[in-house]
């Protein structure tokens, strides 16, 4: 989970700190409330195998609840949220997949049982929460490609109002990033 607002940037569980992006690692935390962001469990993991010539992130939260997000009134909730970024040396050069799911849902009034593909819902007054977000690799659903690095968000609640956005720029629940300076810790 991350938060990043103007007097305020909180990302509590990483796996690795960029300065280590080879070390295999794994995360949790328990319980944590933060602007009116609950979250039951929170866990970050990277993995690498050289028999497999894969390197894996993945962000995992189970129940997530936001009612009430610095005074403007959201229905989000979600008994689970998962995403998985890879990169995978072959004989072409590195491979970059990620996909993510959102299971037991309730995103302003919208029910969803489980969810693998994007889907944006509009926050009227707020912006968009984007379900299943691929930023980068070779075919994102929001913005360019990028053939260096992929982030995969199961939730990403995008602040576009002007207004808001001078606070509250955006959060971001289970993102796993994967990029082509893994492959050299194959």
């Amino acid at each position: 989970m991350r938060i990043d607002a103007l007097l305020l940037s909180v990302e509590p569980v990483v796996a690795n700190p960029a300065n280590s992006p080879c070390r295999a690692q794994s995360k949790s935390l328990l319980n944590l409330s933060v602007l009116g962001i609950n979250l039951g469990v929170l866990s970050a993991q990277t993995t690498t195998s050289a028999v497999t010539l894969l390197s894996t992130a993945e962000a995992n939260t189970a129940k997530l609840g936001i009612l009430n997000l610095l005074g403007i009134l959201l229905h989000v909730s979600a008994d689970a949220l998962d995403a998985k970024a890879q990169v995978q040396l072959s004989s072409h050069g590195c491979v970059l997949s990620s996909s993510s799911t959102v299971t037991n849902a309730v995103i302003q009034g919208k029910p969803i049982s489980l969810l693998t593909t994007p889907l944006d819902i509009a926050v009227p007054l707020v912006g968009v929460i984007h379900l299943n977000a691929t930023l980068g690799g070779d075919h994102p659903s929001f913005g360019p490609p990028n053939h260096n690095v992929v982030a995969q968000r199961a939730l990403w609640l995008e602040v576009t109002d002007p207004l808001l956005a001078l606070v509250l720029r955006d959060v971001i629940v289970s993102e796993a990033i994967a990029d082509v300076s893994l492959a050299t810790c194959i």
